[in-house]
């Protein structure tokens, strides 16, 4: 990770709670999580990083019934999970309109470079646990800004998605 002053990455990526030389056992507790918001002005969503070395990143995010995720996720460097906490989530890759619902208790295995948005239909708070490793972000020029998908595939609630618990397709 560049250490220009030009960064889009926030610091404590891949450096909380301790940079790499220091690691170490460690307790974190949601107190002492970092606390930021994703998302665009007007859209924000809570999350909560409680481990970012240069070897995985691990968080919480919370929305709210209506709520998405926006923009897009598109990680370059490393690959994602989705463990549903609690709630309901509906998950869309814009590139090929791929859509899966995922219940409390299901994980969503999410490859390097697939684009994925979640959104929260339901009438309850949803709460995702994510895992990405080995890094989130990397300041390579790409920074956090996240390019438009070409030619989107658009989500229709009832129509598009499937309910299934394993899927052979991939997402």
């Amino acid at each position: 990770m560049k250490s220009n002053s030009k960064s889009h990455v926030p610091k404590y990526l891949c450096n909380f709670p301790f940079k790499p030389s220091e690691k170490k056992p460690a307790r974190i507790t949601r107190e002492q999580s970092a606390q930021n918001l994703y998302g665009f002005e007007g859209r924000w969503n809570d999350c909560y990083t409680f481990v970012s070395t240069d070897k995985i990143t691990l968080g919480i995010y919370y929305l709210p019934p209506g709520g998405y995720v926006d923009p897009p996720g598109h990680h370059r460097h490393g690959d994602e999970l989705y463990h549903i906490l609690e709630g309901e989530a509906v998950v869309v890759n814009p590139e090929t309109g791929r859509t899966l619902y995922l219940d409390a208790g299901d994980t969503l295995y999410i490859p390097q470079s697939t684009r994925h948005q979640i959104f929260n239909l339901a009438g309850k708070m949803l709460a995702v646990l994510s895992v990405l490793a080995p890094i989130a972000w990397k300041d390579d020029g790409m920074g956090t800004m996240i390019q438009p998908v070409k030619d989107a595939k658009y989500f229709v609630p009832g129509v598009d998605a499937e309910r299934s618990k394993f899927d052979e397709d991939s997402f």
